[in-house]
């Protein structure tokens, strides 16, 4: 009676450690590829591909805030 639940949690064991260990290497070999494709990107790249303009969200802190007193 209690074989079959052990096999269970060997199993569910097994498959948690595996799915672990791939998302390891999974993000290991991302970080190899982007530092690989980093060097042959030109440097005006280097910044965030997908901003229109400086700021894309309101993240200036140097600009006052247009409902605030000064």
């Amino acid at each position: 009676m209690l074989e079959p639940v052990m096999k269970t949690t060997k199993n569910i064991l097994l498959g948690f450690t595996a799915s672990l260990l791939f998302a390891v290497g999974f993000a290991k070999a991302a970080d190899r590829l982007d530092s690989y494709v980093q060097g042959f990107m030109p440097e005006h790249f280097n910044g965030t591909m997908t901003s229109i303009g400086p700021c894309v969200a309101p993240c200036d802190e140097s600009s006052p805030d247009p409902g605030a007193e000064v």
